[in-house]
């Protein structure tokens, strides 16, 4: 938890000096407001699970959705334009399968929790009325916790005797970065409304570390364990990805802007691990967000 403030701070901290300096030395017209965004999360360990460790049924663990809120700013001069956000907030979910993998039955129950930073910036430059092109960095920090227990029978040569119970505990911590450039639009209806949207493409890296711990105990005693498994490995990855983002601006009162819209971000990744007995590829894997935001802006 100390380490989560203590990024919560220095991220807070920069995001009101930015706004500060750039304000005081270009007598900016500068906004403070707050965001709040609701996405659902599909995880590319879904695609590293099926590739990669079948038998611990990673590609059944859900990213769940959840609130993520946090301090948005810009400032605008002449025609450049400086945006800056930070989210945070938890995702949660629960997962349940019943598969065959590696000559064994296997069944899991489990549950997911994710711990998850979002940081976006841009700096813009205004074409017209209409256009601006940008050019962005995102910087996404994340850590998931899940829970698991279930059973595995060999399906050879005599199940279920052969079986054992388990219970298990996987931690997967990100680390990911992502420059970005874009295009935005926005077209004013009325003196009180706007529709905009933007559209930018994305270069992603960074690295996952996981941690996994396993007690096996015999399939007619939960009490005693017979075998405990402990592996750490990172996982490097990069990619390509897609950011979409339509919305609304109302003109609520004097200095007062409420914007409300959907956000949709892909990436396509290829990764390598690290520290396991043999080095493994993944590729073609694809980490998804999307969800409704809504965002209150007042002019300072």
């Amino acid at each position: 938890m100390k380490g989560h403030t203590n990024i919560k701070v220095i991220l807070l901290s920069l995001l009101f000096l930015i706004l500060a300096v750039f304000n005081k030395v270009y007598a900016a017209d500068a906004m403070l407001g707050a965001k709040v965004w609701y996405p659902y999360w599909r995880p590319y360990l879904i695609d590293m699970g099926e590739q990669f460790a079948a038998e611990e049924g990673w590609q059944y663990i859900k990213g769940g959705s959840g609130m993520l809120y946090g301090p948005i700013a810009s400032v605008t001069a002449n025609k450049f334009a400086l945006s800056i956000s930070y989210l945070y907030g938890n995702l949660y979910s629960r997962y349940e399968a019943d598969f065959t993998a590696n000559n064994k039955r296997i069944h899991y129950s489990g549950s997911a929790k994710t711990r998850r930073h979002d940081v976006d910036s841009a700096v813009s430059y205004i074409l017209n009325d209409s256009f601006r092109v940008f050019a962005g960095f995102k910087f996404q920090p994340y850590t998931m916790y899940t829970e698991k227990s279930g059973a595995q029978w060999d399906l050879s040569p005599s199940p279920p005797a052969d079986g054992r119970y388990l219970i298990g505990k996987i931690k997967f911590k990100h680390i990911n970065y992502a420059p970005a450039i874009g295009l935005g639009y926005s077209y004013i209806i009325n003196p009180y409304i706007a529709v905009g949207a933007n559209l930018s493409v994305l270069y992603f890296w960074g690295n996952v570390k996981v941690s996994m711990n396993t007690i096996y105990y015999n399939n007619n005693d939960w009490t005693t364990p017979v075998s405990h498994t402990a592996e750490d490995f990172t996982l490097n990855v990069a990619g390509y990805g897609l950011n979409v983002e339509p919305s609304f601006l109302i003109v609520a009162g004097n200095d007062l802007f409420v914007q409300i819209g959907f956000r949709y971000q892909s990436v396509w990744i290829d990764g390598e691990s690290e520290g396991l007995s043999s080095d493994s590829k993944i590729n073609d894997m694809q980490d998804y967000l999307y969800g409704i935001f809504i965002s209150c802006l007042f002019r300072i």
